[in-house]
């Protein structure tokens, strides 16, 4: 499937946003350490909810506006896919870093990966059969 010129945009845009989100997370931009009174330290940061946002609404405006939206072809699978891409490559890295540094993996990380090629799964099952509210049997005699 050709990218079409809004996802390519949008691509080049939530890569630039997502590598922000990630140089600002390691060094600690806009976080609030507390400790706790039993020796705990609690970490709390608004920066995921800003990514969030932003990736969103960026989907929202890019998407909605694309011409090829109107085509049979499966446009929000493809923003699915750029989407987990580019949010999964990332923790593959940090996966494979701890592997090689710390001689273990860090299972916190399994869990929006895990969470993110699952809802790619369920996206591309449901949508695998919808021709755009045409009916199959209709299409393919």
């Amino acid at each position: 499937m050709k990218l079409t010129r809004n996802l390519k945009v949008y691509t080049a845009f939530i890569i630039l946003v997502s590598t922000i989100f990630y140089v600002m997370t390691m060094l600690d931009v806009g976080t609030n350490t507390t400790e706790n009174s039993d020796g705990t330290t609690t970490i709390t940061s608004s920066i995921p909810l800003y990514w969030f946002a932003t990736v969103f609404i960026a989907f929202l405006l890019f998407y909605f506006t694309d011409k090829k939206r109107d085509s049979r072809s499966n446009l929000g699978l493809a923003y699915h896919i750029v989407t987990t891409a580019v949010v999964l490559l990332p923790l593959a890295i940090f996966s494979i870093y701890s592997i090689i540094s710390k001689g273990m993996l860090d299972y916190f990380v399994l869990v929006p990966m895990g969470a993110l090629i699952i809802s790619l799964l369920i996206h591309w099952i449901a949508t695998r059969r919808d021709l755009k509210g045409f009916e199959s049997k209709k299409v393919f005699k």
